[in-house]
Parts: C-alpha cells; structure tokens; sequence
C-alpha cells in the first residue's frame, strides 16, 4: 500500500513541476531549452501512472529516476535561470531605445543565446537582448 502512495506522491509532483515548468518556459520563452525537459516530464508522468498498474523491477527504475529528476531538475533550473525575463528585456530595451518593442524568437548571437526583439513602430528594426548578462544593442533591420 506504501508503495501506492509514494508512486501517486511521484505523480502529482510531476504534475506540479510540469505546471511550473511550462510557466518558467513563457517567463523566459524557452530560452534554455525547458521544452526538452517538459516533454521528458510528459513521459515520465504517463510512465508512472502506468507503473500503477503493472508493478515489476521496471517500474521501480522509472520511480527512480522520476525521484532523482524531481529533485535535480528545479535546482538545475534555478541555478543557470537567467538573470532578465522577456518582460524586462522589453521594458529595458523600450527605455534604453524610446521604442516599443515585441519578442520574435530566440537565437545564437556572438556564442551566446539572446532574446530577438522588433520594433513596433517600423517592424524592420531588430533589438537584441541577452538574458544572462544583460547586454543588448540593435541587431539590425529585418528583411
């Protein structure tokens, strides 16, 4: 019976730092990659919940590292979270530039991941801003 509580405990704290997880994806618009690392939270849940049911060696492997993940993973996430959020790269590139600026996508920019921003009074303005540092400059015209 214990063993059915902690497989359930696994489950709905999966299901927890999922949530968290696609939240911290938006706040930082995946910049380092937590869609990967979603969808491994996606299989484990629904390998847990079938380890429920069919309780054998594998099943204790996938509490395992479903164990280890859900402690490893939010530390790993804490400590290499960058500095600056898409919302406050807007708001300092909109001072720095008097512009009003909207995010586009991520890129590698000088071996580093920034944030991609256009402008929108014009849209061919394309800004640059890097989460981890902070610096940010104009990246160029679009098109």
């Amino acid at each position: 019976m214990s063993k059915i509580y902690f497989s359930i405990g696994i489950i709905l704290l999966l299901i927890l730092e999922l949530i968290i997880g696609y939240f911290f994806q938006r706040q930082y618009a995946d910049i380092m990659g937590t869609e990967n690392i979603i969808s491994l939270y996606v299989c484990l849940l629904v390998l847990n919940i079938i380890g429920l049911y069919y309780a054998n060696k594998k099943t204790e492997i996938i509490k395992l590292v479903s164990s280890l993940l859900l402690i490893f993973i939010p530390f790993y996430f804490y400590i290499t979270k960058p500095d600056y959020t898409v919302d406050n790269a807007s708001l300092i590139l909109a001072n720095r530039f008097n512009v009003k600026v909207t995010h586009m996508q991520n890129l590698n920019y000088e071996d580093n991941k920034v944030y991609v921003f256009f402008s929108e009074l014009n849209y061919t303005n394309l800004y640059y801003f890097n989460p981890f540092n902070g610096e940010n400059g104009v990246l160029g015209e679009r098109y």
